[in-house]
C-alpha cells in the first residue's frame, strides 16, 4: 500500500493535496471511500424521504424533479468514489472522471435548488412542522452555494489559478456542498 506523506497537511486552507491524492493513501483509503459509499446511500434516502414529506403535506402525488436530480447526484457520487484515487494517464479516463464529477455537481445543485424552490413555495405550511429559521437557513445556504459556483466557474474556465487554488476550492466546495444534508 501507499503510505501517507511525510508531513501533516491541511488542504482546506493550503491546498497541498487534492482529495484524490489523499484518499489513495493508507489509512484514508480504508475510511474515506467506504464512508462516501455509505453517504451515497443516505443521499438517496434523503431525497426519497423529502418526496414522502411533500406527499403527506400536499396529499397529492407528483413527480418532484428534486428527487430525480438528487438520486442522480448520489449515483454520480457513487461512480466518482469508485474511480477516486485511481491514477491513469489515459486521456479518455481522465475526461470520463471529470464528466462524472461535473454531473455530480450539476445534479446536486439542481436537486438542492428545486428542493429549496418547493420549500419556499410551501414555506407557510412548513412553518407548522419545523422552525422558520431552518427553512430560511436552507434557502440561504442554497443561494450561497449557487453564488459561489457562479463566481468559481469563470475563474476556473478563463484563468489558470494553479493546483493549490484548485485543491482548496475542491476541498471546501465539496465539504460545503454536502453540509446541505445536515440542514
Amino acid at each position: 500500500y501507499i503510505t501517507g506523506i511525510a508531513k501533516p497537511v491541511f488542504p482546506f486552507l493550503h491546498g497541498e493535496a487534492s482529495i484524490s491524492n489523499i484518499v489513495k493513501r493508507f489509512p484514508q483509503s480504508y475510511l474515506f471511500k467506504p464512508l462516501l459509499y455509505l453517504s451515497s446511500f443516505f443521499m438517496v434516502l434523503y431525497w426519497i424521504n423529502y418526496k414522502k414529506i411533500f406527499f403527506q403535506i400536499e396529499k397529492k402525488r407528483r413527480i418532484n424533479i428534486f428527487v430525480i436530480f438528487g438520486i442522480f447526484s448520489a449515483i454520480f457520487l457513487l461512480i466518482h468514489v469508485f474511480f477516486l484515487g485511481i491514477d491513469s494517464d489515459i486521456l479518455i479516463f481522465k475526461k470520463f472522471r471529470r464528466l462524472i464529477i461535473i454531473l455530480f455537481i450539476l445534479s446536486e445543485l439542481a436537486a438542492q435548488f428545486f428542493l429549496v424552490k418547493r420549500i419556499f413555495i410551501l414555506k407557510n405550511i412548513l412553518f407548522n412542522y419545523t422552525y422558520k429559521i431552518l427553512i430560511y437557513l436552507k434557502i440561504t445556504f442554497v443561494a450561497t452555494i449557487l453564488l459561489i459556483t457562479m463566481l468559481a466557474l469563470p475563474i476556473l474556465i478563463f484563468f489558470d489559478p494553479g493546483s493549490e487554488f484548485n485543491n482548496i476550492l475542491e476541498w471546501n466546495y465539496f465539504f460545503f456542498l454536502l453540509i446541505f444534508y445536515l440542514l
